[in-house]
């Protein structure tokens, strides 16, 4: 049997692949569908406050949420001075473990929005701890997880926050091709106003 095109004049419920395939017969340009968000969580006074950002914007869009943070690699220094111990693979041992608390830490913190944050109820969310560079591991999650969108906090505050974004946040921004969403400190908002993860 033809595949057969729908046409406005179809009596049709019209769901978001039809949507866009209307849109497109119209010839205009349609935004590619959202169906994975990356919420990048450094742990910081912010976390908690850009993460309401990330689970509102995959609740709009009934899409997956990858909660993602990046243990960052010791300098180089610091790792030939712990091979030098007698133990030599200690960094990597410290690593291991800085992993696994933060991995346990974002699991305890997702559980418990889940249970009591309402806006939560129902998400498919997930949680991954990398090891790295920050900038360069959430590049590579972008395209590993095949997100459709980032969503990031920053944790500058007032006319310093307009000159400087964040070292992070600006390589992503300048790196990547999905749309990424920086998510600041209200001004008015006090620090201890502020929850970590």
């Amino acid at each position: 049997m033809p595949h057969q095109v729908r046409r406005e004049s179809d009596e049709c419920i019209v769901d978001q692949m039809c949507e866009t395939v209307l849109l497109r017969m119209k010839g205009m340009r349609v935004m590619k569908p959202i169906t994975k968000v990356l919420f990048c969580a450094d742990l910081s006074s912010n976390s908690v406050y850009a993460f309401t950002y990330a689970v509102d914007f995959a609740r709009r869009y009934d899409a997956e949420l990858t909660v993602l943070h990046i243990v960052e690699e010791f300098p180089k220094s610091l790792t030939a001075m712990l091979h030098g111990l007698p133990d030599g693979e200690s960094h990597v041992v410290v690593m291991k473990n800085s992993v696994k608390r933060t991995r346990d830490r974002l699991n305890i913190f997702c559980e418990r929005e889940k249970k009591e944050n309402p806006a939560c109820e129902g998400l498919h969310i997930s949680v991954e701890v990398r090891e790295g560079y920050p900038a360069d591991e959430i590049l590579k999650a972008i395209d590993d997880i095949e997100c459709d969108a980032v969503i990031m906090g920053t944790n500058s505050k007032g006319a310093v926050s307009h000159a400087f974004l964040g070292s992070v946040a600006e390589r992503v921004l300048r790196r990547t091709r999905n749309p990424v969403f920086i998510v600041p400190i209200p001004r008015d908002m006090k620090e201890e106003e502020l929850t970590s993860i």
